[in-house]
């Protein structure tokens, strides 16, 4: 049981953390390497 609850605990942290900051901080690398 608390296997499959830090599944769904990971899940809601890495799911977010690995769909939105992610791209936004590579987007933000991204820019910075152009402009330079």
């Amino acid at each position: 049981m608390t296997g499959y609850y830090a599944h769904y605990y990971v899940s809601y942290i890495f799911v977010p953390l690995f769909g939105v900051i992610l791209p936004i901080a590579a987007m933000g690398l991204l820019f910075n390497y152009v402009e330079n």
